[in-house]
């Protein structure tokens, strides 16, 4: 019995391929239009995965319109600990693309790799991005103000265009704010005024 017939305007030249890769988001689709999406999003070819070798060989011949997902097994969270001037642990930084564990889906950090300060931030899921609706968080000029490192300066880009510059000229934390207020409550204590 022969298939049945493709129903007109339906595309046949879109390619889908399921795999894994070295980095990406995990058990989501994503477009590509070129091997140099593939490229960014997913990290180019590696030699232990089948997938990203496709995805060239489709690109290379003259492929135009293809969707990837990544699959990991036992995917885990990368995790580093932020310390200040002093050696305190101040922030404990995840980044993952498991839904349901690490930062919220469709949020990219980018940390310095000598002394891991935030220096970017993507919030968008993968449409926003590809949109060029995504918002992008540029931080600059980090200054200590309390034994903890602050940046001064953020950019705000909207699909590659700067939409705002903030410039902080002074900042202040917790004052007036009593160390109690972080305390535990006591036993027994519910719904009793801060002080």
């Amino acid at each position: 019995m022969p298939p049945p017939p493709i129903p007109p305007g339906l595309a046949t030249s879109v390619a889908a391929f399921v795999g894994t890769s070295r980095r990406g988001p995990i058990d989501q689709a994503v477009r590509l239009r070129s091997f140099g999406d593939f490229q960014r999003r997913f990290g180019g070819l590696s030699p232990d995965s089948e997938m990203t070798y496709a995805v060239r060989h489709f690109f290379q011949g003259g492929g135009r319109d293809a969707w990837a997902v990544r699959v990991a097994r036992d995917a885990r969270p990368a995790r580093r600990t932020l310390t200040d001037a002093a050696g305190r642990d101040v922030l404990e930084v995840t980044a993952a693309a498991v839904p349901g564990v690490g930062p919220p889906e469709g949020r990219l950090l980018y940390l310095d790799a000598d002394d891991h300060r935030l220096i970017a931030e993507d919030a968008g899921d993968a449409r926003m991005r590809a949109s060029g609706g995504a918002v992008r968080r540029i931080y600059r000029d980090y200054r200590t103000v309390a034994g903890v490192l602050w940046p001064f300066y953020e950019v705000r880009m909207r699909g590659g265009t700067k939409a705002m510059t903030l410039s902080v000229q002074s900042l202040t934390v917790n004052t007036g704010v009593s160390d109690r207020m972080f305390e535990p409550p006591t036993q027994g204590a519910k719904n009793q005024p801060l002080r």
